[in-house]
């Protein structure tokens, strides 16, 4: 099947500026779309919220480093 939606999320430390990009994809059923798990991070610790209906979000993110929180973009 199909990736039918594409969500980027970027996240930033303010201290040591260490950033990683990473998308969330939406892939095509049977049965219509469904999101898939959200990527793994290696500069961050992040938590995804449960959204059933949709892109799922971070609700938080911290630099593994210097364990500050991350500046959180999306596009």
């Amino acid at each position: 099947m199909g990736i039918i939606g594409k969500g980027t999320y970027t996240f930033s430390c303010p201290k040591c500026k260490a950033q990683e990009k990473r998308p969330v994809l939406e892939h095509r059923s049977t049965y219509g779309g469904s999101w898939g798990s959200p990527p793994g991070f290696s500069q961050f610790s992040v938590q995804w919220g449960d959204n059933q209906l949709g892109e799922p979000s971070p609700t938080s993110a911290v630099c593994v480093k210097c364990r500050v929180p991350a500046d959180i973009r999306s596009s």
